[in-house]
């Protein structure tokens, strides 16, 4: 079940101008997280560091969504990097 929420939410995550890189996708239960590489060909700042949450209902729709972007820093302060 936790890989078909997966799957759904992968589909709902992206559009058509928006290019992404998933790069870790946890389902658990009801709740499918993911975190990514975005690049937004219109924005000044073009690589972003994302993550989706989604919450599912019993037969697989997307009741609540919500999410956290952040520019990717040019120089960062340390060496873990975004991703």
């Amino acid at each position: 079940m936790a890989c078909s929420y997966s799957t759904l939410a992968l589909t709902a995550a992206l559009s058509v101008s928006l290019k992404g890189t998933f790069k870790r996708t946890v389902a658990e239960a009801n709740l499918v997280v993911l975190h990514c590489h975005q690049v937004w060909p219109t924005d000044a700042n073009k690589d972003w560091a994302g993550i989706d949450i989604f919450r599912f209902d019993a037969v697989g729709k997307i009741i609540e969504h919500w999410d956290v972007l952040q520019v990717v820093p040019a120089d960062a302060r340390h060496e873990n990097g975004m991703f």
